[in-house]
């Protein structure tokens, strides 16, 4: 996904958080799930803030990644 499309905020798909695409660093999964930084992070995504951009994608799998799409 570009960062240009996504412009609303979205919930975290583990934690529920509230992610705003213009000042926080979530991780689209997909066109309907993100992750936040810190879930991102903690699943081994490395976020690079200079860059704005993500240098490692986190790993997921398993049930609690269910979206219900």
């Amino acid at each position: 996904m570009e960062a240009e499309e996504w412009e609303a905020e979205v919930d975290c798909v583990v934690c529920g958080s509230t992610i705003h695409p213009g000042t926080d660093a979530g991780f689209p999964i997909d066109a309907s799930a993100f992750l936040c930084n810190p879930c991102a992070v903690a699943r081994g995504g490395v976020h690079d803030p200079a860059g704005e951009r993500w240098l490692s994608a986190p790993v997921w799998d398993g049930p609690e990644w269910s979206t219900g799409a």
